[in-house]
């Protein structure tokens, strides 16, 4: 919107069309709009589709843009009409035992703990005997590590990046301003160490906890899920780490 409004005489910006389209607009870009527009989606349905026509159902958390083909991707706010709209603070809107497989890439940062334990047990419930869920998430000792050691050569890699794609205008460019600034920004309300996920599946009662690498998996079906494409070659890797739990 800003980019066409600079081109558009000031004459006309003072009619009231201009002013109520710009309005309309603008609302459009809102939570407000957003949580509205769902009062009309059809997600129960298409999700209640899914599951009947999927011989291996698959439920993907917090998709984003990332949709994975054979999979149930969802979102709390869908912008694509594929995508179903899922509140992982809640519950789950599915039957108990539906899915063989669930997975979720940089989802439950963006939730507070209590939201976090629910999206677990949700996910616990709607899971089949023997499914396996795959979560991967920022690592707060790789973060801390990040501070600490900011020479490290993959470490000054991260830390130049991140200035230079998030904190470019910033006057002061320190590895504190660098972790304060993934700590709150893009929704972050709590990032994990791998004793506090592990506790936090298990507690939801899965067993077979076990830390992966990115992108691999000792279920090929889970293997090459995450979306690194977004960062710089090697990035996601260092700041992220993965589990795999499996429900009894």
């Amino acid at each position: 919107m800003s980019n066409v409004v600079k081109f558009i005489p000031a004459s006309l910006k003072s009619n009231i069309l201009y002013r109520t389209a710009r309005s309309v607009v603008l609302f459009r870009q809102t939570d407000g709009y957003r949580r509205f527009r769902q009062n009309f989606r059809n997600d129960r349905r298409n999700a209640a589709t899914y599951l009947k026509r999927s011989k291996e159902p698959k439920l993907h958390l917090g998709c984003g843009e990332n949709l994975l083909p054979g999979w149930l991707n969802t979102d709390f706010f869908p912008d694509n009409p594929a995508v179903v709209h899922l509140d992982l603070t809640r519950p789950f809107p599915m039957a108990d035992a539906s899915f063989d497989l669930i997975f979720s890439e940089h989802v439950i940062e963006h939730l507070p703990l209590a939201g976090g334990i629910n999206m677990l047990r949700e996910s616990y419930r709607v899971m089949k005997s023997g499914a396996r869920i795959r979560i991967s998430t920022p690592s707060l000792p790789t973060l801390l590590a990040i501070y600490e050691r900011p020479s490290d050569p993959d470490h000054r890699r991260y830390l130049d990046w991140h200035l230079g794609a998030w904190l470019g205008e910033s006057a002061v460019r320190t590895p504190a301003i660098v972790l304060n600034d993934f700590m709150r920004n893009w929704g972050h309300l709590l990032i994990y160490d791998p004793e506090t996920l592990r506790a936090m599946l298990k507690n939801a009662g899965f067993e077979q906890v076990t830390e992966c690498e990115l992108q691999r998996s000792v279920d090929d079906r889970l293997a090459g899920l995450e979306n690194d494409k977004r960062m710089p070659e090697g990035l996601l890797a260092l700041h992220t780490m993965t589990f795999e739990a499996v429900k009894p």
